[in-house]
């Protein structure tokens, strides 16, 4: 039958229809709950498949309680990481991945921490005596961005790093992140080097005037917005406007899929015209080496800045 492509062969015991005998398509991580286990579907195919990454995930990526491993069979491949036992199930659950086709599935923190957790900079704390916990944060409001804090307890990092005190670092990750924008790879060399990926400037500056324009903040005035979009324009760094675009029609503050560089434009002087130029030098001042930097702010000056925004 093997012969004939009646079957194919995935490992010893376990085989799938051939294609012309399929009656539609396999499901790819059902075949990874099946393939090496007990096993659990996570990492970045289980991001993807929440829409926490953008990026198309080639290999079905899983967590098993066993040695990892790696399969390339004739329908994809397949690979496995080692999670401790008493981690392995905790956080998935069984998700309709394909229709009427079940698997066991890691949610996005699940995923998250299953990332996080083995990288070389965490390892490289805990050699130091650093104990490193990732845990999700409960909120009392659902929204789509799932946060998450990284604790560090150890009484070393607090005493020489923290001065006697746990330092939090919150972690938001967009589970439904807006689309149209471009990601790079960045070197870092401390405290080893290591490549990483984030969004481009361009979309980076996008993300910055969607707040800057749409922020909320009662009465108060967010003066760091003001600050940044100051840094963008002496960088000379072009605005991404289909990404502004589509944040704007995400947040429902834009209602037509399409902006031209003169409406943004107008969008913008009409922002600085409302802004409260003191309470904005107000709110930036302690967070600036030189509080003098800041005095020159006005709504003229900002005006000029705009007049300078480029676009990519």
């Amino acid at each position: 039958m093997i012969e004939a492509g009646v079957l194919v062969p995935l490992k010893k015991g376990l085989y799938v229809l051939g294609p012309e005998w399929r009656q539609g398509p396999l499901s790819l991580p059902l075949i990874g709950n099946h393939l090496y286990g007990p096993s659990c579907v996570s990492l970045e195919w289980a991001l993807a498949w929440h829409g926490v990454i953008p990026e198309g995930v080639i290999s079905v990526t899983s967590v098993t309680s066993r040695r990892g491993k790696h399969y390339e069979t004739p329908v994809g491949h397949f690979s496995y990481q080692h999670v401790p036992v008493s981690l392995l199930f905790v956080g998935a659950r069984l998700e309709e991945v394909d229709e009427r086709t079940f698997c066991l599935l890691a949610g996005p923190t699940k995923a998250l921490c299953g990332k996080v957790l083995p990288t070389r900079n965490l390892r490289l704390f805990s050699a130091f005596g650093f104990e490193l916990t990732l845990s999700a944060k409960k909120k009392s409001v659902q929204t789509e961005v799932e946060s998450a804090f990284l604790k560090k307890t150890s009484s070393l990092y607090d005493l020489a790093a923290a001065g006697k005190k746990t330092i939090k670092i919150k972690l938001e990750v967009d589970k439904d992140p807006p689309q149209g924008f471009a990601t790079e790879e960045r070197l870092l060399i401390q405290p080893f080097s290591f490549y990483t990926k984030c969004f481009a400037l361009p979309d980076l500056f996008a993300d910055k005037m969607h707040a800057l324009l749409y922020r909320q903040w009662k009465n108060r005035v967010k003066g760091r917005d003001w600050f940044d979009f100051e840094w963008y324009v002496r960088q000379g760094v072009p605005l991404g406007l289909k990404h502004f675009v589509e944040r704007g029609c995400q947040s429902e503050d834009l209602k037509a899929h399409s902006l031209s560089t003169d409406e943004f434009l107008a969008l913008l002087h009409e922002r600085i015209d409302s802004q409260d130029v003191r309470s904005a030098r107000q709110d930036v001042i302690s967070f600036v080496p030189d509080p003098g930097a800041v005095e020159i702010w006005s709504r003229d000056y900002f005006h000029t800045h705009a007049d300078m925004v480029r676009f990519a």
